[in-house]
């Protein structure tokens, strides 16, 4: 029987009552309140909060499922349990094509990392299972991903046998335990959907009460009316709704926050099961191509790549981009201010571009900004990344001060030296040293409700998010003076301070500002958590 002791703690049960100070033992791997003789780990706890795991609700885990630095980013902040497979793209149900372009970031499992493994749920189970894991993931499937299986990049609404096709991917999921579905509608092919195939798609989701989480169609100009259509595929299918990353994007848009958050409460007085999640940062991160209208990826990123080759059709991008003259395309540039607010994050076959914005670099290259910018991604195709700096601070706070509102990274990092957004490290340490402690937008038993108990209930995870007697013994043991981010836009990969210890299923699985070698995570499945 292993046992961990953490003694004479402040305690924030996580359901955001407040604070008591006790002893918390974990006893083969639940909880007890109380010490327990014998302990083999006793961990002081004086000045120190003791909160259950955090929970992100919003991870991209899966695309490198068992990647120990990936771990790292999360346990080092406090990340217990993450919900993996959002924005509409998963690492599961993949046809021949999209498993090439995925396997170089997946771990390697011999003999069960081939192909066959990822074109079901039920069968990348067992690669899921093989790997060590650090922390615990549930899965989501993504729609574009069942789209793409079903009808390629085609732009045009699916057929009935194409979307019968659709629902028996999603169904075989669900079967097996993924907890929902998620989607991705600016990227393609989720672009090219409309809300009717959501919908029908999203009933199959309710039938097993799971989840729709939501990278809605436009987050700038047209984000009250994609909130109305995310509400609308809820309404229609009787789903669960979690909306993704909530913010407000392009510098013309700032200050709607509080019109988006009326929309979300009205939706749930209306008896309509509707939640949101958030990063706290003024930068978004996506794909460069996604500066580009949808309708030129009929035929994939590969297909543009060739588009860009023809000088004419340049010039038609360009002036789709600088005059806005495409409907329900969530104009990036415009919205950062031009190239000057876009910093090119990857770019494996331009690795001078990394770090700088494109306005920068073209400077630099005494190239106009456009040219360079399309140079990039013909250079690049799916390999070019950027930060967006299009998010204001006002609206942020805003939505972060929402009790209602979860936290979720959206973050995902394999490697020590790759440029990425600093939320893949400092998302939850942000919002509990900057936001909560250094600006008060929550008291610290609200922040931490955020972060715990609200995301164990909004995803069915009955046994965590709580501490208190029998729950899993995922905990958090850390400074509240002095937990905060330390990475940045210059230096993503810093870990953040105040985080004493981290426990995972009754192991310490981060002590002393480093891993320690303990893989006690395991895969999460709908109804078992």
């Amino acid at each position: 029987m292993h046992t961990v002791c953490i003694k004479n703690a402040t305690v924030y049960d996580g359901t955001g009552a407040p604070a008591f100070t006790a002893d918390v033992s974990c006893v083969d791997g639940k909880l007890h309140l109380g010490a327990v003789d014998g302990a083999q780990e006793v961990l002081d706890g004086t000045g120190l909060c003791l909160a259950p795991g955090f929970i992100d609700t919003h991870s991209h885990g899966d695309s490198c499922l068992g990647n120990p630095h990936n771990s790292l980013s999360r346990v080092s902040q406090g990340i217990t349990t993450q919900l993996a497979g959002n924005c509409g793209h998963t690492v599961v149900v993949l046809n021949e094509e999209m498993y090439r372009e995925d396997k170089p970031d997946l771990t390697p499992s011999p003999g069960l990392d081939g192909p066959e493994h990822f074109t079901g749920f039920g069968p990348y189970l067992a690669y899921a299972n093989s790997l060590p894991q650090v922390e615990n993931t549930a899965f989501l499937v993504g729609h574009g991903n069942l789209r793409r299986v079903a009808m390629g990049f085609d732009d045009r609404e699916p057929t009935a046998g194409e979307l019968a096709h659709m629902k028996a991917m999603l169904t075989e999921a669900m079967e097996n335990g993924a907890f929902g579905m998620s989607s991705g509608l600016i990227y393609i092919p989720g672009a090219y959907s409309r809300i009717e195939e959501m919908a029908e798609l999203c009933k199959i989701v309710a039938q097993y009460d799971g989840i729709y989480a939501t990278h809605m169609r436009n987050e700038s100009e047209g984000i009250l009316d994609s909130i109305r259509e995310a509400i609308e595929v809820a309404r229609r299918s009787g789903c669960r709704l979690n909306i993704s990353h909530l913010k407000v994007c392009g510098r013309q848009n700032h200050g709607v926050a509080e019109q988006m958050l009326a929309l979300i409460h009205d939706a749930r007085k209306e008896g309509l099961r509707v939640s949101a999640d958030q990063y706290p940062y003024e930068a978004s991160s996506t794909s460069l191509s996604s500066c580009v209208p949808p309708k030129y990826f009929t035929q994939g990123t590969e297909g543009l790549v060739k588009i860009l080759r023809d000088p004419a059709m340049r010039r038609q991008i360009r002036d789709e981009i600088e005059n806005d003259t495409v409907a329900d395309f969530e104009n990036l540039v415009l919205g950062c201010g031009g190239f000057g607010g876009i910093v090119v994050s990857a770019a494996p076959q331009t690795p001078a571009a990394v770090g700088k914005t494109i306005a920068a670099y073209a400077q630099e290259r005494g190239a106009d900004e456009y040219e360079v910018f399309f140079d990039l991604l013909e250079a690049n195709g799916d390999g070019a990344w950027a930060i967006y700096f299009d998010i204001g601070e006002p609206d942020l706070m805003k939505i972060l001060a929402d009790p209602t509102i979860m936290v979720g990274t959206d973050g995902v990092i394999t490697t020590a030296d790759g440029l990425c957004h600093p939320r893949a490290f400092g998302t939850f340490t942000r919002a509990l040293g900057r936001y909560g402690r250094g600006k008060g937008l929550l008291p610290l038993e609200a922040m931490l409700h955020k972060m715990t108990g609200l995301p164990a209930r909004t995803l069915g995870l009955a046994h965590k998010g709580v501490i208190a007697e029998g729950m899993d013994a995922d905990l958090v043991l850390f400074n509240p003076q002095t937990v905060c981010d330390r990475a940045d836009f210059a230096d993503p990969h810093q870990l953040s301070d105040g985080i004493e210890a981290v426990i995972i299923g009754g192991e310490v699985v981060y002590s002393a500002g480093a891993l320690t070698g303990k893989t006690p995570g395991r895969v999460i499945l709908r109804g078992q958590g």
